[in-house]
């Protein structure tokens, strides 16, 4: 028999084979078509086919989700067994028994919470697709209460709490410029509150425009949401409009909130007229309180050596003035308590002229070293200054002093200004703090001497620690804390406090100086300075200053508008003083970084960035406080 090699094709065989193959597998459905339905799970709004999360629903409420079994195979799909499990908040409905070739079935899955809290379960069934034999679906649901609370939060604060208020008041606002407030969203209940949407009706959306929110968007509770509010007046004029918000909080689903501002010129020009003050500004009633204890021997003659340097002050400005001196001591072992010092030619107050410097230290020899050490500078100056019939209030222990009122008609003018010099190396009440009277106390009483204290009497505390680490930036640590608690009650505009080092020549120029400046600053109530192209102020039927003979005094803690100071010649007492001047709101800034109150997000603390992290509208650099 002849034997054909293996390379050689035999066509006839090959196909015969190929045929009987595919005739085997055509013949075989389970490879192909499956033996029974195939199961194909479909959640609603969820990419997971076993897992049904209805999220938050209102405990007055009830969740629903379809979930649709299609049949994928090409024989009817049986199912068996199904069941609900888990917490009792869920039920289903129109569970099929069977799902014939290449149809869909639904089912409706409900959750119903009838109070706040997280809930599970799951549907169990079973089919008769062998891939899919058995199936769980999961269920998961929260029962959900929110309450949501819309309020303004403070425009200088950063926090949760807020007014409960019903309108955004953006206030005065430049023309043009664009200022920043917020509404507080806040989440209030146990559940989270989901926010729809936030809107603005009323003027122009570009007046007013509300920052942008994700849909749907949830503020966990016990949290809250700020949403920033930006008004850009186009002009002057008040603007108004009503924020809507919209969220699931079942009992106040939409609420609203106000919105209003006022666009307001750059500049706008004012005619102010004042009243000058009551009493001469150049006339003087000083009265010096020196410390005559043993430590104060260099001091005391210091303060004579350089009396020049006060007086040439007050002369050079033609002051007329009354200087007077006392002494701490008020134990009465050297001179009678609260009285002045007389020199022995009898000179007691020093008045303009040639021998007023001579005339001084005269005084200032006769005040010697052997005081007490239980120094009292305040009780001392209050009851030299005190009318014979008032009695001078302290809470010391009784003493055989005499409190009552020691007032000198020589030296005390009623329509003179006062001013208080007191110079010590210890506190008031000496180093045993001998008088415990309150420092409130002594300031009401020194205030209480004239009438317009801020005007008309000045307090200068002069304190001389002999050497000290420290040098010249001395504190109320130092030994003088009652001291410097009494210059503080008595407040900036009337009380100075001087730290003596080693030039007492620089410290009585510095008081005279003080002393003798014009009493001519006027308080603007429009803010900052801008007059008239000739830079003049006028007094009305008056005199007319020119540049050069007044200065723009800007805002202060004490002075909010800033003031007018006229240099030279003040206008007579109680006569009127007028002024022309603009009003600009673009120059307000207090902080000086070159952005206008007004519009500044941290008005208080330079920030020229106005880097703001928070929608509140507040600065970055008001928030690290």
């Amino acid at each position: 028999m002849l034997s054909l090699p293996r390379s050689v094709a035999r066509p006839e065989l090959s196909l015969a084979l190929a045929a009987l193959s595919f005739a085997t597998f055509a013949c075989d459905d389970s490879k192909f078509r499956g033996v029974s339905g195939k199961l194909v799970v479909n959640i609603e709004l969820s990419n997971k086919t076993d897992l049904v999360d209805f999220g938050d629903v209102l405990i007055t409420d009830t969740g629903t989700r379809r979930i649709t079994l299609k049949n994928d195979g090409r024989r009817s799909l049986n199912i068996t067994n199904i069941k609900v499990s888990g917490d009792k908040v869920f039920t289903i409905s129109n569970p099929p028994a069977s799902i014939t070739e290449g149809a869909d079935s639904p089912i409706v899955a409900t959750c119903r919470p009838k109070e706040v809290g997280h809930y599970e379960g799951a549907i169990n069934f079973e089919t008769d697709d062998p891939t899919m034999a058995k199936v769980q679906i999961n269920l998961r649901c929260n029962g959900a209460d929110p309450h949501l609370v819309v309020c303004v939060p403070p425009i200088d604060t950063v926090g949760s709490n807020c007014d409960d208020g019903n309108v955004v008041d953006f206030g005065d606002t430049i023309e043009k410029f664009t200022k920043r407030r917020a509404i507080r969203l806040i989440a209030a209940g146990n559940s989270d509150v989901l926010i729809h949407s936030v809107t603005l009706q009323g003027d122009d959306g570009k007046i007013y425009q509300v920052g942008s929110l994700d849909p749907e968007t949830r503020i966990v509770a016990n949290d809250h949401l700020d949403v920033p509010i930006d008004f850009t007046p186009p002009k002057p004029g008040s603007y108004t409009g009503t924020i809507q918000v919209e969220s699931n909080d079942p009992s106040v689903a939409h609420q609203e909130r106000g919105v209003t501002g006022i666009g307001v010129q750059d500049c706008q020009f004012f005619d102010e007229v004042f009243q000058q003050k009551a009493l001469p500004a150049n006339k003087i009633d000083i009265l010096f309180v020196i410390d005559d204890s043993s430590s104060m021997r260099s001091t005391q003659d210091a303060v004579k050596q350089k009396a020049a340097n006060f007086f040439n002050e007050l002369t050079t400005k033609k002051m007329d003035f009354h200087v007077a001196v006392t002494t701490t001591d008020m134990d009465g072992t050297e001179r009678p308590t609260g009285t002045l010092v007389v020199a022995s030619d009898g000179t007691k107050v020093v008045v303009p002229g040639a021998g007023a410097v001579a005339n001084f230290q005269k005084l200032m020899s006769t005040v010697d070293t052997y005081g007490s050490t239980d120094e009292r500078g305040m009780l001392s100056a209050l009851t030299n200054l005190a009318a014979t019939t008032r009695t001078v209030t302290t809470s010391s222990p009784t003493s055989n002093w005499d409190h009552k009122g020691k007032r000198d008609p020589d030296f005390w003018r009623d329509d003179a200004r006062l001013v208080v010099i007191i110079i010590s190396d210890e506190d008031d009440g000496g180093s045993e703090s001998y008088d415990p009277t309150p420092a409130a106390d002594y300031a009401s009483q020194i205030r209480n001497l004239k009438a317009n204290p801020d005007d008309n009497i000045k307090f200068f505390l002069v304190v001389d620690p002999g050497v000290n680490s420290q040098g010249c930036n001395l504190t109320s640590a130092d030994g003088t804390a009652k001291y410097h608690a009494e210059a503080t009650a008595l407040g900036t505009k009337v009380a100075t406090i001087i730290d003596y080092c080693t030039d007492f020549g620089t410290t009585l120029t510095q008081i005279g100086g003080i002393i003798a400046a014009p009493q001519c600053d006027f308080d603007l109530t429009k803010g900052i300075l801008t007059v008239g192209e000739d830079n003049s102020l006028s007094l009305v039927g008056g005199q007319t200053y020119s540049s050069d003979q007044w200065t723009y005094l800007p805002p202060s803690q004490d002075h909010p508008n800033g003031q007018v100071r006229i240099n030279d010649s003040c206008p007579e007492a109680q006569s009127k003083f007028e002024l022309v001047y603009a009003s600009c709101a673009r120059s307000y800034d207090i902080d000086a970084d070159g952005v206008p109150d007004l519009m500044d997000n941290c008005p208080n603390l330079p920030n020229p960035d106005q880097n703001s992290s928070g929608a509140d509208g507040v600065g970055d650099a008001c928030r690290a406080l």
